[in-house]
């Protein structure tokens, strides 16, 4: 920003820009001219205002803005948009760092909506992605620890430009500490905003208004709705008013405006405006919690439906609050939802619950039936419609569902799916029939043909983990038609179907015709689905494609909305994190390139030097272990690790290269090669606790504790995976272990439940040294050699202790609190500890000879694991991986030029144990395995079955080279890791391995035979 010398400068740009249009006013009216003059003289104006304002906390030239007032770091961003300057303000991070959050979201979302006229000019928004990514952690935080999310956020994002200039501020010192790179597989350029909350968000209802979208959300154990502008995603005001939780809440638009109805605990129901919260009617209108609340319309107008533990369903005016009709007698936990319109013209309400389905005549006040349910718990309930007539679908735990006609009172349809396969449930009404969409335990979303019944119109497979919500939309007016929940979140006209004169539907013909019809009569309907591996997608209905993946959340999500801002389709979703975050649905920019995708958290990491570079191994509780460089966070290989989830890992050094080591739940012990996915050799040792790597090149050694076999410890060859006969073998009684080289010679320290901890030299098994201090037993333990010579660092309780490995002397004791995660090493010349407290952040950093704190490192997500190598530390936070080094220590940390490393490989092993030498990507192709390989590394885009019989079809007929043996090559070649699915359903395409085996061959003159 400029000072108050350049408000004269303002001015004479704004006169010269007044003259060089003169000839472009030519045809301009009177009135014309002078709206033009006023507007460039108020810019100008307000450039004055901006400079004056800034002039005293401009220093050299720069804007120091952590001298501003409070008001200026409210306002500036208002100033700056009246001055024209707003992008220009957006680019100075260090205002960023400093300003109000609510300013810079508002005003952000002004200069977001300004540039979608530049599409070619992506850093007039840049900011904001950076900004948005981690705004839960940082909003409410104060600038240092913004500062420090900031710049990992822009790591995630490979803007190591940005990061820089944040670790580096003109005003103070260099921060100690500065990430390097990130992983970046939980950011998504669609985030629009967070919406924070102290507790599980457990309902959103979102409403539109000219001028204004906004949502409201309710979270688990609290009194207060929240009122949220969604165009920038900024809090409007908190509304109280409950005495107990809240259970529910709606929004519609009444007769007088915009209208909010919240449920509680305690059977209150209030109904209030969303502008100021001022309280329109408030009743009693259960005895117990109320669980159910829908808006609906009817012939008395507009009415509030709720459902309470006390078994009773009431209809209240929207207006007044006053009672319309009282249903008794249904179930008290049940499922209730609103049917549109059949034959009869009205609306009805189905209560499903304790075996029996009840449909209420929401006009008359009565009962129109009860039935008995077919058996088995239910899992939800939906409304559609089969032709003209209303429906409800009911699933249950056992995998199957009942379409109930609500004009006949009986079972039109049983849709039956593998066991679990009906978690969740949505409705895709299309207007011509509704369509059944099911989410299972499994992670498979089903389409289902609700009248004609049968097998899944389609299955869709992305998500791993069960899905937890599903919403149905339609384009472009991007309405929900159905959530997975029972709460109404949006006005009861989103909701409603086509009326029976607008329905064509489609004739109940014979199998694959109607199938197909009914398919492509989905076209330009969408979905969101939502799942337990924390992700979201969108999927389009009548091709079955995923469009695009969402990933922010830190727990899956459990509510999806759909609504507008603008014009334009955004997305709000919440779920146990405490947060609802809104999605632009219309952005389709790819997610940054590069790195390695954790699905789950990271949860154990290993980083070690080994010939000259640093490694670091990770599991996140899959089935996989992943590699990567630690000088730049590139893959280096990604392997199966058969069918069990990783819980630990390690990496050493061998005569033969890096090799890393895999504990998974089955108690198996795998080595690999790390980047190849060769398996040296695999061993059964029971659930492991503890697992290090140690020894020396000649003879290295892996150390793991079986917590079941009373905290044996078990030393193995590195290389071969046989009992290493040592004394040290077969310890009992042991806590943790850690390894180290002390003067060249391996060391090993293992920890006590007596408290004590002991040194031993692992070439001989010879104890070295007892360490006393602790009367407590460990629960973290590692050791370092640094400058200042070698260290034990443990952790006991709430206590850290650092001794010296040569004297056996406690150097220091500091109460640390409970500590989740600690390692230690060298950092400045200096020893140092790292630890994480139970929450997961920030890292600390201690003086090991002193205990005092050093440093804080905040993270935008907890921490799960973390591991310091030569003066590097790497540490695994939520699903990402980042590397940290002292600000004068940028890299690079590789030794020297290291022969080039095979290609990132992903492997898949079979799951059994494995004698033989075997490894993907090992061996010589059999043959036609290389043509049909070389052919997938020749096209552009994924190659399918059938594109491989079309480009072989004379030799398929000259070769007996059937569609079988096309299978199994294809098979052979995915087992080799030379070729992987793509996103397209069925087709492939080639590793970098698979690449690499080609250019091979190309450069063996080796011709592949068509």
């Amino acid at each position: 920003m400029s000072g108050e010398g350049d408000e004269d400068r303002g001015f004479e740009a704004a006169e010269e820009a007044w003259e060089r249009a003169a000839e472009e006013r030519t045809a301009l009216s009177d009135s014309e001219m002078e709206h033009l003059r006023r507007e460039h003289v108020r810019e100008a104006t307000a450039r004055r205002v901006l400079a004056r304002l800034v002039a005293p906390v401009t220093v050299d030239g720069a804007t120091r803005w952590d001298l501003a007032s409070p008001y200026l770091l409210r306002h500036a961003a208002e100033h700056a948009s009246e001055a024209g300057q707003l992008q220009h303000l957006f680019q100075d991070w260090e205002f960023l760092v400093h300003a109000d959050p609510h300013s810079v979201l508002t005003f952000g979302a002004h200069l977001e909506a300004e540039s979608r006229g530049f599409p070619g000019e992506p850093h007039l928004v840049r900011a904001l992605p950076v900004y948005r990514a981690s705004l839960v952690e940082h909003a409410s935080a104060g600038p240092e620890v913004r500062r420090h999310i900031l710049a990992v956020d822009a790591a995630r994002h490979q803007w190591p430009e940005i990061s820089r200039s944040l670790y580096h501020p003109v005003h103070a010192e260099p921060t100690p500490w500065q990430c390097r790179w990130s992983t970046a597989s939980n950011i998504s350029s669609q985030l629009r905003g967070a919406l924070p909350h102290d507790s599980a968000v457990t309902s959103v209802a979102t409403g539109m208004v000219p001028g204004l979208s906004y949502a409201v959300t309710i979270a688990q154990d609290d009194r207060t709705a929240r009122v949220w502008d969604l165009n920038g995603s900024t809090l409007l005001h908190e509304v109280i008013g409950h005495p107990a939780p809240l259970t529910a809440v709606a929004t519609v638009n009444g007769r007088t405006g915009p209208l909010v109805v919240t449920a509680g605990e305690d059977g209150a129901l209030r109904c209030w405006e969303p502008y100021d919260g001022g309280t329109l009617w408030g009743v009693t209108a259960h005895e117990g919690a109320i669980h159910g609340l829908v808006m609906v319309d009817s012939y008395d107008g507009r009415g509030v439906v709720t459902c309470g533990d006390d078994g009773t369903i009431q209809v209240r005016d929207l207006e007044t609050g006053s009672a319309r009709h009282l249903f008794t007698g249904v179930p008290p936990q049940g499922h209730m939802v609103v049917g549109g319109s059949g034959t009869g013209g009205d609306e009805v309400i189905i209560v499903v619950g304790e075996g029996r389905i009840h449909c209420l005549d929401l006009d008359t006040g009565t009962e129109r039936f009860q039935e008995t349910l077919g058996g088995g718990e239910v899992l939800a309930v939906a409304a559609a419609q089969i032709g003209e007539s209303p429906a409800v679908v009911v699933t249950y735990d056992e995998g199957w569902a009942q379409v109930w006609d609500l004009d006949t009172g009986r079972v039109h349809t049983t849709l039956t799916g593998p066991p679990s396969s009906m978690v969740v449930l949505a409705v895709a009404d299309n207007g011509l029939e509704s369509v059944a969409v099911t989410g299972g335990s499994d992670g498979t979303i089903r389409l289902w043909d609700i009248e004609g019944g049968g097998p899944p119109l389609r299955q869709l497979k992305a998500h791993f983990a069960e899905i937890t919500a599903l919403t149905c939309y339609a384009a472009p007016a991007a309405r929900t038609v159905h959530a997975s929940q029972h709460e109404a979140g949006t006005d009861s006209e989103d909701l409603a179907p086509p009326t029976p004169s607008s329905r064509h539907r489609i004739r109940a013909t014979g199998g694959r015709t109607r199938r197909a019809r009914l398919i492509g009569s989905l076209t330009g309907h969408f979905m969101l689905s939502a799942s337990a591996d924390h992700t979201m997608h969108e999927w389009d209905l009548a091709s079955g494609s995923p469009r695009q993946t969402f990933t922010a959340h830190t727990v899956a999500p459990r509510t999806i909305q759909v609504t507008e801002v603008a014009g334009r389709p955004v997305a709000v979703s919440s779920g146990q994190d405490g947060t609802a975050r809104v999605w632009a649905l219309d952005d389709r920019r790819a997610r940054t390139a590069g790195g390695v995708t954790h699905p789950l958290a990271v949860s154990s990491l290993a980083a070690a030097r080994v010939d000259g570079r640093i490694l670091v191994a990770t599991g996140c509780d899959d089935k996989h272990l992943r590699v990567l460089a630690g000088s730049d966070g590139s893959p280096k290989g990604i392997h199966l690790n058969g069918r069990n989830e990783v819980t630990a890992v390690g990496l050493g050094a061998t005569r033969e290269g890096p090799v890393a080591v895999v504990a998974t739940t089955d108690g198996t012990l795998t080595a690999r090669r790390p980047e190849t996915g060769e398996r040296l050799w695999q061993a059964t040792s029971g659930p492991v606790t503890t697992l290090s790597v140690g020894g020396s090149r000649r003879q290295p050694l892996v150390l793991t504790v079986n917590q079941a076999d009373d905290e044996r410890l078990h030393v193995r060859s590195l290389t071969t995976g046989r009992p290493h006969p040592i004394d040290l073998n077969g310890l009992t009684g042991v806590a943790a272990v850690a390894t180290c080289r002390i003067r060249e010679q391996p060391v090993a320290a293992t920890a006590h439940r007596d408290g004590t901890l002991r040194l031993w030299n692992l070439s001989t098994g010879s104890l070295r040294r007892l360490l006393t201090g602790t009367a407590a037993p460990v629960d973290l333990l590692d050791v370092a050699t640094t400058s200042a010579g070698p260290f034990v660092a443990a952790c006991s309780e709430d206590q850290l202790r650092v001794w010296d490995a040569d004297t056996g002397k406690l150097r220091s004791c500091v109460g640390v609190g409970r500590t989740w995660a600690m390692a230690i090493g060298e950092f400045g010349g200096r020893p140092m500890v790292a630890t994480v407290s139970l929450t997961g952040n920030p890292v600390r950093f201690w003086d090991a000879e002193t205990g005092e704190p050093t440093a804080n490192v905040p993270l935008p997500a907890p921490v799960g694991a973390l591991s310091l190598a030569d003066g590097i530390l790497v540490v695994g936070y939520g699903r990402e991986v980042a590397a940290f080094s002292a600000y004068d220590n940028p890299g690079p940390w590789d030794d020297e030029k290291q022969p080039e490393p095979p290609p990132v490989v992903v492997t898949a092993d079979p799951p059994e144990l494995a004698t033989g030498r075997g490894g993907a990507g090992r061996g010589r192709l059999f043959p036609w395995e290389l043509p049909v390989l070389a052919y997938i590394c020749g096209q552009d885009t994924p190659q399918s079955l059938t594109d491989l019989r079309g480009a072989f079809r004379a030799h398929l007929r000259l070769n007996h080279f059937g569609r079988q043996a096309l299978k199994a090559v294809m098979r052979s070649l995915a087992h080799k890791g030379l070729i992987q699915q793509s996103d397209e359903r069925g087709c492939y395409v080639p590793t970098p391995l698979g690449r690499y085996r080609v250019q091979r061959a190309e450069r063996s003159k080796v011709q592949p035979r068509w």
